[in-house]
């Protein structure tokens, strides 16, 4: 696996190549490298010269079969370096003697690869300090049995516990030792994963959680609240029996009162025996607190560092108590340079979100409106450059009032410690550092008339766009706001516009997202979305409403009389499998008795499944098709 700071320093190096613009050339450079067949057909040399690059590097980075020579990569350099300027040529053959020479993972390493900021406004990163600033809760020991026994692990815990820094240092650890590639998931990529048509959840875990990696999952069923997410949860006992099976590690985290809301009864059971939970006064004591502090003040040097008696750790422990609370807490007064200065701090770090959110009331337009489009329009799918082109249009046009000297790049040094910046392999997108600053930004935009305008102008403005990502990004930001949005005249309109797109592609990806943040809707806009689904959306989209979505009774039951006579076999045996979730048990019992005479085997065998988990053993044996008295008999 080649280390992402290699990959890094071989992109810097390709760019500088004279003709890498050239087609043509960039054909020839890959041939004349002597590159084994199957990865060269697989790099697209079209494009601009940063995406070809990046999906060079990228693809010989992953290839598996490599020459005998070394990897890939290292075909790529010295064939490079022959078409390359003394200087160039001196670099490329450096680096290419740096990757055939072993040596250990560095935290700095494992960064990259994760795609991790390079740092904050201190100029340092507790990502790339892990070593040196992660002190292990009293769970994590057993943490890690259960992620070795079980291949996954969930960790549970109260906000600002160190649930993601915790999972972050299990990765760094797999990668360290393993040499596991890390992955970094959310419940959105997590939601569009498993929304898509492609394959059964098998198939999409396997796709989402590579063979041999290690997956931190981040909230999958949500932040703050309970997010809809039935294909996951309905599957979650397969999903670990998946990576049980597998060559993967898999690390969840999530809120535990959003966990326990999410999660049925039925999976409790099975789903506790995999978590820790991070709780006030059981994970840290006294001496780990003490031992938190004293880490932070040394590595961010503190100006009062050397005033911190045992009483002054005593008082911030006891006031604080949360790892994250103090790290904030010291981080945010480490040029204060007398403690008494600095304690009188102490109270605003009790609650983040609310000090966050008494400290953005005070941001210039600007920069809400530059959070807004870090928030909502740049993530894995959402290029830097298309989100800061968004930003400064809106800037030029006066959206955000007219500032003097304000610039993108302004923003991004002055609320560095708001945002972070991160690289993936192909590119760079910004994003809030953490839940609760899109919780404070959130309570700010729902308080604030001007800025939920704010908003409303950036959202306009990215519906407009001829990017799909944006145009995408505009309906999930609108739906997150639509409890204020839908009850303007121009909300529906708006929404209807979003819904009805001429591109195939984003009608569909629109259809998804109404489904999976129906929950968040208005009932009035929920009822009018859904009848418009139930005339215009096909069958199977209309299964993924019935699953996901809070559809009233009265349409669920005639999408289930309707859906279960259809056409399609996959609509079918999705009713059968997930009946028990839509009706009551007597209800389900009636539609599941008439798909055990389906024409289709797989259909009515999930029926009899389906019949017996609810307790009508008997009926399905009176009924069942004689054929399948043998699968019902086992």
């Amino acid at each position: 696996m080649l280390r992402a700071s290699h990959r890094r320093r071989a992109s810097e190096l390709l760019k500088r190549v004279p003709e890498m613009h050239v087609p043509g050339a960039r054909w020839a450079m890959l041939t004349n490298a002597g590159l084994p067949a199957g990865l060269l057909n697989e790099v697209r040399y079209q494009g601009s010269t940063s995406e070809f690059i990046a999906d060079l590097v990228h693809r010989c980075g992953e290839y598996a079969a490599d020459t005998i020579d070394g990897p890939p990569i290292i075909r790529v350099l010295h064939g490079t370096a022959a078409i390359a300027g003394e200087e160039l040529r001196a670099e490329l053959i450096d680096l290419a003697d740096a990757i055939t020479q072993p040596g250990r993972a560095t935290p700095e390493d494992f960064a990259d690869a994760l795609a991790l900021d390079a740092s904050d406004s201190t100029g340092l990163s507790p990502y790339r300090a892990i070593d040196r600033l992660f002190v292990p809760p009293k769970q994590y020991d057993r943490i890690r049995q259960v992620l070795a026994k079980q291949h996954a692990v969930v960790i549970l815990g109260d906000p600002h516990m160190g649930k993601t820094y915790s999972a972050v240092r299990l990765l760094w650890e797999l990668y360290r030792d393993e040499g596991r590639p890390p992955r970094w998931i959310n419940s959105n990529r997590l939601a569009t994963a498993l929304q898509s048509p492609e394959g059964n959840f098998e198939t999409q875990i396997k796709q989402l959680f590579p063979k041999g990696s290690a997956v931190y999952l981040e909230d999958p069923f949500g932040t703050t609240v309970p997010l809809d997410m039935r294909d996951f949860v309905d599957n979650l006992k397969s999903f670990f029996r998946i990576v049980k099976n597998s060559d993967v590690r898999v690390v969840i985290t999530s809120r535990s009162h959003v966990f326990n809301q999410a999660i049925p009864n039925l999976l409790a059971d099975y789903v506790v025996t995999l978590s820790q939970q991070l709780v006030l006064d059981k994970s840290y004591d006294q001496e780990d607190l003490f031992e938190l502090i004293e880490r932070y003040l040394r590595e961010y040097r503190v100006a009062w560092r050397h005033q911190a008696t045992p009483d002054i750790m005593t008082a911030v422990a006891a006031e604080l108590r949360a790892p994250h609370n103090i790290a904030l807490f010291i981080t945010a007064t480490r040029n204060v340079k007398k403690i008494k200065e600095a304690l009188t701090e102490l109270p605003s770090y009790h609650d983040i979100v609310e000090q966050f959110a008494l400290t953005l009331r005070d941001f210039p337009l600007w920069q809400h409106g530059f959070l807004c489009t870090s928030y909502f329009f740049s993530s894995f799918d959402v290029n830097i450059d298309i989100t800061r082109r968004l930003f400064e249009d809106a800037l030029a046009e006066g959206d955000f009032g007219r500032p003097e000297l304000v610039s993108w790049d302004r923003a991004v040094l002055e609320l560095a410690d708001y945002v972070e910046v991160r690289d993936t392999f192909s590119h760079t997108f910004v994003s809030l550092r953490h839940p609760s600053i899109e919780e404070a930004f959130d309570q700010r935009v729902r308080a604030d008339p001007q800025l939920l305008e704010l908003v409303r102008l950036l959202l306009v403005r990215a519906a407009s766009s001829s990017e799909q990502s944006v145009a995408i990004a505009a309906l999930r930001c609108f739906v997150h706001y639509s409890d204020r949005y839908w009850l303007t005249t121009w909300g529906p309109r708006f929404f209807s516009g979003l819904l009805d797109r001429p591109n195939p592609y984003l009608r569909e990806v629109t259809r998804l997202h109404v489904i999976s943040e129906s929950h968040h809707l208005p009932a009035e806009q929920r009822e009018t979305l859904h009848a418009h689904a139930e005339t215009t959306w096909n069958d199977r989209f209309l299964m993924r409403l019935l699953i996901g979505a809070p559809v009233s009774s009265a349409r669920r039951g005639r999408l289930v009389r309707r859906l279960a006579t259809t056409w399609d076999d996959w609509v079918r045996y999705q009713l059968a499998r997930q009946i028990r979730f839509l009706q009551d048990r007597d209800e389900s019992a009636s539609t599941l008795l008439i798909l055990l005479d389906d024409q289709s085997p797989t259909v009515a065998k999930a029926a009899i499944a389906s019949l017996v988990s609810l307790g009508f053993e008997e009926e399905a044996r009176a009924k069942a098709p004689a054929k399948l008295r043998a699968y019902l008999e086992s």
